[in-house]
């Protein structure tokens, strides 16, 4: 189960974050990771929102996932990924260096968390973040030509 080889991964690793809660698309708990027995390093939370961890991603100094989104979110955000899969679709995060794919292999893992360095060139590539302002910069354009 690559949740479990993720976790314990962890436990070699300095303190995290761990949400320990996963439901399926009906709502149905799947997961729950028993807070009494997690060891010191780890510290757990409830569920969050999409912004709440947009802003736990964001102060992160590496992300360890297997969330596709997150990856991407990740590399927005010039925070290091580490993705416990043996492939992804976002193939160029990997090939600049922002994103080492790992699969479930513990020992793996916990040597990229150790060795892992941050690439200085983070091109945009996914665009600027003003797409929305030149849409509305030609909206109002074609509206002033009407």
């Amino acid at each position: 189960m690559r949740i479990r080889v993720y976790i314990d991964a962890k436990y070699k690793i300095e303190v995290i974050s761990y949400a320990y809660q996963y439901q399926d698309a009906k709502g149905k708990l799947i997961f729950r990771y028993d807070n009494a027995r997690h060891p010191e390093n780890v510290k757990l939370i409830d569920p969050v929102g999409y912004f709440d961890i947009i802003a736990l991603e964001k102060s992160a100094r590496m992300i360890l996932t297997d969330s596709g989104g997150m990856q991407k979110e990740a590399y927005w955000l010039k925070v290091p990924c580490i993705t416990l899969w043996d492939e992804t679709e976002w193939i160029e995060t990997v090939e600049l260096g922002w994103n080492i794919l790992t699969g479930a292999d513990r020992d793996r893992i916990i040597e990229v968390v150790r060795t892992f360095k941050a690439p200085t060139d983070h091109p945009p590539l996914y665009g600027d973040g003003k797409a929305a302002g030149k849409i509305m910069d030609v909206l109002c354009q074609k509206a002033l030509n009407l």
